[in-house]
């Protein structure tokens, strides 16, 4: 497209005055250039277009709208996207098949998220990346605990003591608990808590979990006790040493409860997944 261009411009008008002919020539031009544009070889008329204004439009005919790159739109645009909410930075997200609301209560500014409403949070159900540097988990809740005897035997827990709580941050866990036993039946060998929330991760030593326990009225003289992660199950086991006599043995700690003790621990472990 060509520049419309025209000389002059008109004298300053008289309320009630009458436009001269060259007057009124001048403005049509000025009209045309605003509207039209101009175009080479044009023949000086106005394109069929309506200014709209109540419904704040333009309304074209079948000829189009012709751009600077010589391309034309002859049909109407697809319906597009409309958005909701007026929260600066405010985070995308699906309202309906043509909508889209910016929440107000979470903002991304390109380096921080930043997330507002009260009650709310980041979910991170068990996404599983593959990128170990990448946060994929938060979960917190209860487990509930037993004690198994590794030979024979059984170690009860009353029941309103048998559980403890968790919290999981990607493949750290940590777990407490406090546990009270009921009534034993012949307990041999090793005494292992079972059912932790998450199963523990497998491979070396260097991955293993330890951590103290604390029994109280048990059944021997205790001189260590600790507990530490099964590798690849969801046990942990209890080892240490007692005196009987002038005797000390390790690791048969289901030798320590007899049906009237209590004990307490909490730790860390790392997770499978």
């Amino acid at each position: 497209m060509a520049q419309q261009t025209f000389a002059g411009v008109p004298s300053e008008f008289t309320a009630g005055e009458v436009l001269s002919s060259s007057d009124q020539n001048l403005l049509r031009n000025f009209l045309i250039a605003l509207i039209k544009e101009g175009q080479t070889g044009d023949t000086g008329e106005i394109l069929p277009m309506i200014m709209d204004l109540t419904n704040n439009r333009v309304v074209l005919d079948s000829g189009g709208l012709e751009f600077s790159n010589g391309s034309t739109q002859t049909i109407a645009a697809a319906a597009g996207m409309t958005w909701s909410g007026s929260t600066a930075n405010g985070l995308g997200t699906y309202g309906s098949g043509s909508s889209i609301v910016a929440e107000s209560t979470a903002t991304y500014d390109g380096a921080t998220l930043a997330l507002t409403g009260s009650g709310g949070g980041l979910k991170l159900d068990e996404l599983n990346s593959t990128d170990v540097n990448t946060l994929d988990s938060y979960e917190e809740g209860t487990w509930d605990m037993g004690i198994e005897c590794s030979t024979s035997g059984s170690i009860t827990l009353n029941g309103s003591y048998d559980y403890g709580y968790y919290v999981k941050i990607g493949k750290l866990v940590w777990v407490g608990a406090y546990g009270i036993v009921s009534s034993v039946s012949s307990p041999v060998g090793q005494a292992r808590i079972n059912g932790l929330p998450f199963t523990s991760i497998s491979g070396g030593a260097q991955k293993y979990a330890m951590s103290g326990i604390m029994v109280f009225r048990a059944e021997s003289d205790i001189r260590y006790a600790t507990t530490w992660a099964d590798p690849g199950t969801t046990k942990l086991r209890m080892s240490g040493s007692y005196n009987d006599g002038d005797v000390t043995y390790d690791a048969n700690s289901a030798a320590w409860f007899g049906g009237n003790e209590d004990f307490s621990f909490n730790m860390c472990y790392l997770a499978a997944t």
